[in-house]
């Protein structure tokens, strides 16, 4: 029920969004200067939504010395701290299409919204195992969205050319992370939102500004507890290794008794060690592709790397395109049911039988085995009749339907099946003596 109500909650801010999107736009329209001048550059507007809830709405245009934008969100609070956002100029150039306006709305989430995400992201209690730690937001949830001059939504999933920045805590504490709502998953999530660190010297341990460096828009908070319901779920993992037989046959007793020459003959040992030698090499290989990928440039980013290319070689012989090497198992992954559907229907057509779809092909395929054992028998004893005469195969219905002038047809029939192969020729030529007979 909480993850249902987080999913309403979200998309009604994202209709409200919208609509205030579309109001700045009317607006900044009715308000526009003479070409040139700042207020056509950016134009912000505060507006109310009918439930009483404020937002920011910048209309803005790509500025012409490429500097960003930065525009501040809410009310100021004791401090005089307002969360600001800084846009890259080449973001908004990248969407604005041929100088057209650029909408970005900005507002906080109600405490209403607020405990429905809680509640959401708080895992359920397990009466058979401790529960995780359920991450904690240390700010109020700010929601960003893009708008393009008509007033659509940027899609959702886009990364943007640039990250834009985001001040969301001015004194921020230690254990503070950068997160964003996951709507799939129901969560809070860090992928793709990192926490900037200004300088090489500043450590994360110290209390400051939290600003927080993201290629997509969606909700953001300041969260406490993410890393540590990370870290909860690998300690889960340790402690059923512990509690498994894991624990013995990897302490130092339990390898040295696979080491032992009378164990290591053992089909389980050798199974054990095959594996292992198998986990060892896929994170060598791991490691292998994260080297490469640390030490890429942007313009071996656009080349494929060999063992794409020899993905690519693999499994582009199936008739599918791929992009990269995790793409390309996911594409062959993804072929398999073509190919079985292929198989079945290949099947299918040498019992001489048409096939539809692939759910037909199945059908028919059940309908026709029981018919398969005596298709064999009835060949089986066509192969023997026409052995005993001497014929081949397909001659041996010509002799069948003449009865009576069989005698004058098996001299003829006799030497051209040792003459040469059957074909489709033969056939006719044959049917023609046959009527001639």
């Amino acid at each position: 029920e909480s993850q249902a109500a987080a999913r309403k909650g979200v998309a009604e801010m994202a209709e409200a969004q919208r609509d205030s999107a579309l109001s700045a736009l009317q607006q900044a329209a009715a308000m526009a200067g003479p070409p040139g001048s700042p207020q056509e550059q950016v134009v912000v507007i505060q507006l109310l939504s009918p439930s009483g809830e404020a937002s920011t709405a910048a209309v803005m245009k790509a500025p012409v010395d490429d500097q960003p934008v930065i525009l501040s969100a809410g009310q100021a609070d004791e401090t005089g701290f307002r969360p600001a956002v800084e846009v890259p100029a080449a973001v908004l150039r990248d969407i604005s299409a041929g100088g057209k306006p650029v909408v970005l709305v900005m507002g906080f989430m109600s405490d209403a919204m607020v405990t429905v995400l809680d509640l959401a992201s708080s895992p359920p209690a397990s009466p058979l195992a401790s529960s995780p730690p359920s991450p904690k937001m240390a700010s109020k949830p700010l929601s960003i969205t893009l708008f393009d001059s008509e007033g659509h939504p940027l899609p959702k999933g886009m990364k943007l050319k640039e990250p834009i920045l985001l001040t969301l805590q001015q004194n921020a504490s230690a254990g503070a992370t950068c997160a964003f709502w996951d709507e799939e998953a129901g969560a809070w999530s860090a992928e793709g939102v990192k926490r900037v660190q200004f300088s090489p010297g500043e450590s994360a341990s110290l209390t400051g500004p939290l600003v927080c460096a993201t290629s997509h828009l969606t909700i953001f908070a300041a969260v406490i507890g993410l890393l540590a319901a990370a870290i909860f779920g690998t300690s889960q993992v340790l402690q059923t290794l512990v509690c498994s037989n894991a624990a013995s046959i990897f302490s130092a007793k339990g390898a040295q008794a696979l080491l032992r020459f009378s164990k290591a003959t053992q089909t389980p040992v050798i199974l054990l060690w095959v594996l292992l030698a198998f986990h060892v090499l896929c994170l060598l290989f791991a490691a292998w592709l994260d080297y490469l990928e640390s030490f890429k440039s942007e313009e071996e980013q656009t080349e494929p790397t060999r063992t794409e290319t020899k993905a690519r070689r693999k499994y582009t012989c199936l008739g599918i395109e791929v992009g990269g090497f995790v793409s390309s198992i996911i594409d062959y992954l993804r072929c398999l049911p073509e190919a079985l559907e292929k198989m079945v229907k290949d099947s299918i057509k040498s019992l001489g039988m048409k096939v539809g779809g692939f759910a037909w092909a199945i059908i028919d395929y059940m309908r026709c085995l029981p018919e398969a054992p005596e298709k064999m028998v009835r060949d089986s004893i066509k192969s023997i009749q026409a052995a005993k005469m001497g014929l081949c195969e397909e001659s041996l219905k010509l002799v069948v339907v003449q009865r009576d002038e069989e005698i004058k047809l098996l001299p003829e029939l006799k030497k051209r099946c040792s003459t040469r192969e059957w074909t489709v020729q033969r056939i006719n030529e044959d049917e023609d003596l046959a009527k001639k007979s």
